[in-house]
């Protein structure tokens, strides 16, 4: 993915199973780059939306969907 342009990532495991999703490093411009993540393939169950700069791990999962969605969405003003 090009750091500019939005995307959009699903993550999908087995039925009754949960996604579990750690996030290593990221490095966005603050308040104006984010990465919105979602439980479930539609709606707006939104588990954590991240901005600036996380040095340290994080990890996310779902609570009940096998389900998980990412969206980049850089240069938000």
């Amino acid at each position: 993915p090009t750091p500019n342009v939005p995307c959009e990532f699903m993550m999908i495991v087995d039925v009754n199973s949960l996604v579990q999703l750690e996030i290593i490093t990221l490095e966005a411009y603050p308040n104006i780059d984010f990465l919105e993540i979602y439980e479930g393939a539609i709606g707006k169950n939104l588990i954590a939306n991240l901005s600036g700069t996380n040095p340290n791990p994080s990890t996310y999962i779902t609570k009940s969907a096998n389900v998980m969605r990412a969206n980049w969405k850089p240069n938000v003003d």
